[in-house]
Order: structure tokens, then sequence, then C-alpha cells
């Protein structure tokens, strides 16, 4: 292997290592000092025609409070009935970012108005 050739593929690495890390840090800033709430999905997304985000889901959803919001949000697929997400939201209307969570990571005021038991306690 030639020097050059060495020193290509040391660039090469170091640019996929960096836009990695690009790629990582602009997912944090879509939830970084962001409000969430809490929702869960009963029923398919309407077809918006969009080809990349071509699901919309207009839910209520709940903060750490228990306070409702309706929350309007896109995603490239229908997603699992039944699965409980979290909604990053900036400037109280517009939604950054959401994630599936497992029903245990939901706040309990939040927990009552989605119709989930209370969560165990940390000592059983």
């Amino acid at each position: 292997m030639t020097k050059r050739t060495g020193w290509m593929i040391v660039s090469a690495v170091l640019i996929a290592v960096l836009a990695g890390g690009l790629g990582v840090m602009m997912i944090k800033a879509k939830r970084f000092g962001k409000k969430q709430y809490y929702t869960q999905i009963t029923q398919p997304g309407l077809f918006n025609g969009q080809e990349l985000w071509g699901y919309t889901y207009e839910q209520p959803a709940f903060d750490e409070h228990g306070k409702e919001r309706r929350l309007t949000f896109l995603a490239p697929k229908n997603l699992r009935l039944q699965a409980y997400l979290r909604i990053y939201v900036a400037d109280e209307d517009f939604v950054t970012a959401w994630e599936e969570v497992d029903s245990g990571a939901i706040p309990a005021p939040a927990r009552k108005p989605l119709q989930l038991p209370d969560a165990p306690s940390a000592n059983q």
C-alpha cells in the first residue's frame, strides 16, 4: 500500500466518523430542551400522499403533569397499533421528533389518561 492510499483511507474513515457524529448531534438537537408529551397509537395514520413522510397522525397527547394537548405529526410509515410514543414539541406547536417507548417510561400523571396502571415502584 502506498503512502497516498493510506492517507486516502484514513481521510475516508475520519470523514465517516465526523458525519456519523454530526448525525447523532442533529438527532439530539431535535429532542434537547423540547417539551415532552406521551400518546398511544390507536388508529392507523392517514395517508397524505407524501413520499417520505406519508402518514399523518392527529392525537391527544399528555405532558408530565397529565395535561392534554392535541398534536399533529408525520411518520414515514403506519406506526404500530397500541405503541406508546414520546413526542418532542418545540414552540408549543411544532413536533420536532417522536420515538416509541415502553409504557414504563411514561410519567405517572400521563399514565392515568392513557388508561395505564400505575408503574411498579422501584422497591418491588
